[in-house]
């Protein structure tokens, strides 16, 4: 959850109102919870937030074009491509947030796959990896 936080709240309204109104509803049961105690209370996610979590969002690189600009918010908030293409540390924070931090999409092991490193990718290169 926390790339979104890097989402404006436009972007974050048309979200909400396309998860409320476009995606059809599931009668699905929710799955008994698997998380031991005492990670399974909630104070435990309040210290971690404390420790871990960056809710400023998303700051434009004056540096870079606007079109750098846009990717580097779809990658950073809505898209949450460092999610799995970043490594985690010890209480599973992402080790890096966006491109000023070396581990940000350096590619990340999760369960039994490997999520493949992104920086310095070519578009044509992207644009392959977003159509598998």
């Amino acid at each position: 959850y926390t790339s979104y936080a890097k989402m404006n709240a436009e972007d974050m309204r048309a979200l909400y109102d396309y998860l409320m109104n476009e995606v059809p509803a599931q009668n699905t049961a929710n799955r008994a919870s698997d998380i031991s105690w005492p990670l399974s209370m909630r104070w435990p996610l309040a210290v971690w937030n404390q420790l871990f979590h960056d809710d400023t969002p998303y700051q434009p690189d004056h540096d870079q074009s606007a079109e750098w600009n846009r990717g580097a918010y779809l990658v950073q908030g809505a898209g949450h491509c460092g999610s799995c293409h970043t490594p985690r540390g010890w209480a599973m924070q992402e080790k890096g947030l966006d491109s000023k931090e070396p581990a940000f999409l350096s590619g990340a092991e999760l369960d039994d796959w490997y999520a493949s490193g992104l920086r310095g990718m070519k578009q044509d290169e992207v644009v392959a990896l977003l159509k598998t």
